[in-house]
């Protein structure tokens, strides 16, 4: 199967942006949840343990990093 020529729109900044995906890397859905859990969390459940352990991640797109 070839490769599909496609427009994809930021939702950010909103530029359009050629992309070229296979048809299996389409999303089937708009919307898609990832649960990932740190290493801590994975070696307490080994422990026993029930710890509330949490990561956070962010990404600045305001542009303020890139004025010198």
């Amino acid at each position: 199967m070839g490769k599909d020529n496609l427009m994809w729109n930021c939702e950010f900044c909103n530029t359009k942006n050629e992309i070229f995906v296979d048809q299996e890397e389409i999303p089937k859905v708009n919307e898609v949840n990832y649960l990932v859990e740190a290493a801590a969390q994975v070696q307490d459940k080994k422990m026993g343990g029930n710890q509330d352990i949490s990561v956070v991640f962010c990404i600045d797109i305001s542009g303020s990093m890139c004025v010198s």
